[in-house]
């Protein structure tokens, strides 16, 4: 800046001295002024590390709970299909059904969490931006009846991006819009080329509701924080918090700006491309395609069951004995390739594993089918966590299993595994 010193008294000009004066004067002015700008924007990057480090904090605690929240259901439907083969009487056939529906749907809530906590497996390909938009805000405006308004600007044409993912993150911002005005009137969607970065585009979603006090700004993407009471069709406090772990797996961010009595503004800021390339997307087994029989497969009778629950390890023993099976039981990593090895000294070579990913102490699935599959390469494993979006489950053949199961797995769903893997060939 300038400092003009000018005296309307002194007709007189000033000196060296006072001029020299007077520069030192605002010289330390100006380092006042750069001084103050400089902690303010300290201030503010210390406040989003916080926040981000806080969010990364309950995140990490979030996922840890649902992942053992996903072992406990197991042990519960495990029981509950036992208890489905031995019951006759039509009434408690009806209650078991409707306690095994009840144990998915609290799967189903795990599995958000473990979203929020790590984000979600990324299947990314190139997307029609265009298309995109329209298909992702129609389908949110006739599942949720809500109304909107689209402005689509200067835009690229694909851009990358798990399609899947982000729909789900602009759904729930786009409900949190709706639910802000009393579910009345239309909620504006912007999509448009970031006006400062270079090769990003901007999805803005906007609101004339109730807006949000300044210091509850920051506890937006907090679970289970929300302005909005609690009851029949209002959300329960993690929309918001996925949206910004799926954004943030995107490598984009999200951006609030909003004011009581005045609305909300929320901008979605992502890559149209990020420099790693793009890495495209696997599927998980489902286990309703038809199933190739191979008439020269020997069924196997035995199979290594590995995990460090006992209580699992002893469900998954009894299911499996219902279904025809003998389960040789391993704890860990370690336990289960030695009695692997000990079997196929005896002559007895089991066909069939089914490992845990996540062992707290030793050995996970991961490293362990490595090491079973040198003693056996025809060896089949199945791949079980309670991380239900953890890489390997996504990508199981890429780290040598041959399917993926997510904790907790009706009785069904591992019989529909195991003829899989008995009859069909998986490449």
């Amino acid at each position: 800046g300038v400092m003009a010193v000018q005296s309307y008294t002194n007709p007189e000009q000033f000196n060296d001295s006072d001029v020299e004066v007077l520069s030192f004067v605002s010289d330390q002015i100006a380092l006042t002024i750069e001084r103050k700008r400089d902690e303010a924007l300290l201030k503010r990057a210390q406040e989003k590390l916080i926040q981000a480090e806080k969010l990364e904090a309950i995140g990490t605690l979030a996922g840890g709970i649902a992942h053992d929240f996903n072992n406990t259901l197991s042990i519960t439907l495990g029981n509950i299909n036992l208890a489905q083969l031995l019951i006759k009487d039509p009434e408690l056939g009806h209650l078991l059904a409707a306690a095994e529906t009840s144990i998915m749907q609290a799967k189903e809530l795990a599995s958000k969490f473990i979203v929020f906590s790590k984000g979600g497996i990324l299947l990314k390909d190139k997307v029609n931006s265009i298309k995109f938009i329209r298909k992702t805000l129609k389908t949110i405006a006739e599942k949720r009846n809500i109304k909107y308004q689209l402005d689509i600007g200067n835009i690229p044409e694909t851009m990358e991006a798990d399609p899947l993912q982000l729909k789900e993150a602009i759904e729930n911002i786009v409900v949190n819009a709706h639910e802000a005005m009393e579910c009345q009137g239309k909620v504006s969607v912007a999509f448009d080329s970031h006006p400062a970065r270079k090769d990003h585009i901007v999805i803005s979603v906007m609101d004339r509701g109730i807006g949000i006090e300044k210091q509850n700004l920051e506890k937006i993407f907090e679970p289970y924080y929300s302005t909005k009471p609690l009851g029949k069709d209002k959300g329960i406090g993690l929309g918001m918090s996925i949206a910004y772990s799926i954004i943030k797996s995107h490598k984009g961010e999200i951006r609030i700006t909003s004011a009581p009595k005045q609305g909300t503004r929320v901008d979605i800021i992502l890559p149209v491309f990020q420099k790693r390339g793009i890495q495209p997307g696997s599927r998980r087994i489902s286990g309703k395609e038809p199933v190739k029989m191979k008439s020269e497969t020997k069924p196997c009778t035995k199979i290594l069951v590995m995990d460090d629950d006992d209580m699992i390890r002893d469900i998954c023993a009894k299911i499996l004995s219902k279904l025809g099976f003998e389960a040789v039981l391993t704890k860990d990593g370690e336990q289960a390739v030695q009695v692997y090895g000990e079997h196929l000294k005896a002559g007895d070579k089991i066909g069939i594993a089914i490992l845990d990913l996540e062992i707290k102490q030793g050995m996970g699935g991961a490293e362990a089918v490595g090491k079973l599959l040198k003693l056996n390469p025809e060896l089949k494993a199945i791949v079980a966590s309670g991380y239900s979006t953890d890489t390997i489950m996504e990508s199981c053949r890429e780290y040598g299993f041959s399917l993926a199961l997510a904790k907790p797995f009706t009785m069904t769903m591992l019989k529909e595994s195991l003829e899989r893997l008995q009859y069909e060939p998986i490449s």
